[in-house]
């Protein structure tokens, strides 16, 4: 019997260790799991927020718009040439012969080769504006440049279609042996003299006719001198206007280049970069349009320039 109790007693205590063995085996398992679980479980670093990049585009000053000034161009109609009239009654008191155009127009251009300077053509304008003096004086009983009308040797030439850089009148009357006798009598006047070997005259105009003039029968003549228009290139008219129109595009740009770069500035300053970089983006946009303009307006100017500077040497203005 004690022998039976004594077995059951051990079966009693050995279910009760092994209830308690599983237990614990269980709560060692579980914190084994635990801390496995929280070795792994690695704490995630927030993320330190790095200053935003800032993509700044290199900023391209402007070129200085360049000094465009331009030559004026001279007043032509300033190069009038009219020495005192020219009163001959050396010699005979009458008239001898016929006194023709062309052979004062040789005579004149014989004197113009002996001292150096280019032969005169003869020009049929020139040649009338000279009639039309001759016979308004003879009627008109007047021996000066400007007629009772007021017309000058310039409105004269004009009035028959000339356009001209220069022109000269000379006048004589008197009694003259002949064509180089009448024009050495003008040789020997240094007014008249200068007119004769001008050498920007280029093309004459002759007249010669005898009548009554004071109660006096004698000869006037006439001798128109001109250089023509087109014997000098005038300057291109659509290149100045070019100028023009580049000069105001070059203003306006820079002062919205100029505008920006101030208010660049001030975006920079508070830090809003996104909004910099668009205005730098338009900033260089301008200056990238301006800089080719300002070299090409610059390079128009001077050929400009070298137009006007080539109109002045051929009109003889001095420079």
């Amino acid at each position: 019997m004690k022998k039976t109790l004594s077995i059951f007693l051990l079966i009693i205590l050995g279910l009760f260790f092994m209830v308690l063995g599983i237990g614990f085996f269980n709560t060692i398992s579980q914190e084994a799991i635990t801390q496995t679980s929280e070795k792994n479980t690695v704490p995630q670093k927030s993320k330190s927020l790095s200053e935003p990049v800032i993509n700044q585009k290199k900023i391209v000053s402007p070129s200085a718009p360049q000094k465009t000034s331009v030559t004026p161009v001279p007043s032509v109609r300033a190069k009038q040439s009219t020495p005192g009239p020219l009163v001959s009654f050396a010699g005979s008191t009458e008239p001898k012969g016929i006194l023709q155009s062309a052979e004062v127009v040789k005579w004149t251009n014989y004197q113009r080769e002996q001292n150096g300077v280019l032969p005169l053509k003869r020009n049929s304008q020139l040649d009338t504006a000279a009639i039309i003096k001759v016979h308004d004086m003879f009627e008109k009983q007047y021996f000066e440049h400007v007629s009772p009308t007021g017309k000058d040797a310039a409105s004269l030439v004009t009035g028959t279609g000339y356009s001209y850089l220069w022109v000269g009148e000379n006048l004589a009357l008197g009694i003259f042996e002949n064509e180089k006798d009448l024009v050495d009598a003008w040789m020997g006047s240094p007014g008249h003299r200068a007119n004769i070997l001008n050498g920007h005259y280029e093309e004459i105009g002759v007249a010669v006719d005898e009548g009554q003039f004071n109660s006096k029968h004698v000869w006037l003549a006439v001798q128109e001198f001109g250089k023509p228009s087109s014997s000098c290139p005038f300057p291109e008219p659509a290149l100045k206007l070019e100028i023009s129109q580049n000069q105001t595009i070059i203003a306006s740009s820079t002062v919205e280049a100029n505008a920006l770069t101030d208010e660049m500035a001030k975006i920079e300053s508070s830090g809003n970069n996104a909004l910099y970089n668009q205005k730098v983006a338009i900033y260089n946009a301008i200056v990238e349009a301006l800089n080719p303009l300002i070299l090409s307006t610059r390079a128009i100017v001077e050929k400009y320039n070298a137009e006007i500077k080539a109109y002045n040497d051929c009109v003889g203005v001095p420079g």
